[in-house]
């Protein structure tokens, strides 16, 4: 009995310890998962099912119109009394029923007009979709590697303090031996606790960002969540280089605005179509007649025509506000002109800005390692008695801060590289 009391407590450790282990999840893993909740690519997903919805309805109206009625009139007196050896009975009651199709044969082509327009709503919106995706896609990577910048920042610290600890030991070993003043255990102090106050602001830094990127990405996040992928990898971005104007003609901005230039000249061609003749051809079916009176007539058919011609309009109206579409087509025209320059400047910035932060990676660690050689110069001087605490103190400081600029050099490379791949599309 007294070996499995020891065997069960360590069968419960072991299972707190496995509900312990952290959660590492990876940047495609965290990918997928925004694609798959985030709000705005859903409301864009049942938007294109709604415009699809919208272009089969438009096709319906090449089909014929067919529609049926019916009329019933009951009086509680005769309203036609009754007249002698013509009719023995007055009428009191009186159907109409009737049933016609009308099939359009010219509508000022505004039905092919409507077609024409609800395809495009639909491609619009496969490229919204399109867009609003690249868009999550890209805000997931970037909140991914804010978290990761401040995992990593964490991770320097932790290699600083423990390098204060062993300087701040062997400070009280020499403080023992009578071979240092006080004063400088106290300053290997002051900087350690220093140290130990931006380990707290990074830790809170980083709750915040997972925070915000569990709310974004819809994946549970806490304390013990570890994304998995690193910032270590760097590489050349030349071989990514796009020319800026094929670029901007690739992008879903491009697109978009293209085919709002092409609504335009629709809808001008479907506002064509309110001044111009309509001709409609179909047939009918009319019955009508006395209930209970033997008074009435089968459904007879006959057949319609109707041609419609708008006369008043052609020189008032339609002349104003034909021009009035014409200056939304130029409206159009100067939109993608413009939009398409702006966004040729929008890639052109973001290759610089990739360039840059690629040279700043290089900087950085050339920095890095001179601050390293520095710090180890300068404890060796000082226990050779070659110079005093305060340079060791110092050079430590330039090597933490050496180190966490290599940290932000290279996650803002990260984020230049995902904003430069959104804009040329090219992020998938």
């Amino acid at each position: 009995m007294t070996l499995r009391v020891p065997l069960f407590l360590a069968l419960l450790f072991a299972g707190f310890a496995s509900l312990a282990q952290p959660r590492r999840l990876s940047l495609a893993q965290s990918q997928a998962a925004a694609l798959e909740n985030n709000v705005a690519v859903k409301n864009r997903g049942l938007s294109l099912t709604s415009a699809q919805e919208g272009q089969r309805a438009a096709h319906w109206r090449y089909f014929p119109q067919v529609s049926a009625f019916g009329v019933g009139i009951y009086g509680f007196k005769d309203f036609i009394p009754a007249v002698p050896e013509l009719l023995p009975k007055g009428i009191n009651n009186f159907y109409l029923a009737g049933a016609s199709a009308m099939q359009p044969i010219y509508a000022g082509g505004q039905i092919g007009v409507a077609n024409r327009l609800a395809n495009l709503q639909t491609a619009v919106s496969e490229v919204q979709v399109a867009a609003v995706r690249d868009s999550v896609f890209t805000e997931t990577e970037q909140k991914y590697w804010q978290v990761v910048q401040v995992q990593e920042q964490a991770r320097v610290l932790l290699a600083n303090e423990r390098y204060l600890d062993q300087l701040l030991k062997e400070m009280r070993d020499n403080l023992r031996a009578g071979l240092i003043a006080r004063n400088d255990l106290l300053k290997v102090q002051v900087q350690r606790n220093q140290l130990r106050l931006n380990k707290l602001k990074v830790a809170n830094a980083r709750q915040v960002a997972l925070l915000d990127f569990g709310l974004f990405t819809g994946l549970p996040v806490d304390t013990l969540t570890v994304l998995s992928d690193t910032l270590a990898t760097v590489f050349n971005p030349a071989g990514l280089y796009v020319p800026p104007a094929a670029a901007a003609k690739a992008s879903n901005s491009y697109q978009l605005l293209q085919k709002s230039v092409e609504a335009q000249r629709l809808q001008t061609k479907l506002k064509q179509g309110d001044y111009r003749p309509t001709v409609s051809a179909g047939v009918s079916a009319v019955a009508a007649g006395v209930v209970n009176r033997g008074i009435g007539s089968t459904f007879t058919p006959a057949a319609t025509g109707v041609v419609s011609v708008p006369i008043s309009t052609l020189w008032g109206e339609a002349r104003h506000t034909l021009k009035q579409r014409r200056l939304a087509e130029d409206i159009a025209e100067n939109n993608l002109a413009n939009g398409t320059n702006q966004l040729q400047v929008g890639i052109t910035r973001a290759w610089y800005d990739l360039s840059e932060a690629y040279q700043q990676i290089g900087l950085a660690t050339e920095t890095q390692a001179q601050a390293a050689e520095n710090l180890r110069v300068s404890r060796s001087s000082y226990r050779a008695g070659l110079n005093n605490l305060s340079d060791v103190l110092d050079a430590q400081a330039a090597a933490q801060q050496a180190a966490s600029q290599v940290v932000e050099a290279r996650a803002n490379f990260r984020m230049r590289l995902s904003n430069y791949k959104y804009l040329t599309n090219t992020a998938h």
